[in-house]
């Protein structure tokens, strides 16, 4: 079963304490790595074609994927929550 613009089922989210990289952890064990900084933007991993763009914030990702499906993942008080449209 895919999760949102094709993604898989999503886990869990891993923040730096800076807010430049982003871990998003899917069930099956792999991971989607995003890093924006003052030396680059990028998306690793499975599912980085699908993935249009993205932000960090203070409190989660906000992705844009190809499909022009928005998903943004926040965690509040050490729960994940997923928004999508």
């Amino acid at each position: 079963m895919k999760g949102p613009g094709g993604l898989k089922p999503i886990r869990g989210l891993r923040l730096n304490r800076v807010r430049t990289e982003a871990q998003i952890l899917f069930t099956d064990g792999s991971f989607l790595y995003l890093r924006a900084d003052p030396y680059g933007r990028y998306a690793l991993g499975p599912g980085a074609e699908r993935v249009a763009g993205f932000a960090l914030h203070r409190d989660g990702v906000d992705l844009l994927l190809v499909d022009g499906t928005r998903l943004a993942l926040r965690l509040r008080w050490g729960r994940l929550r997923a928004y999508f449209s």
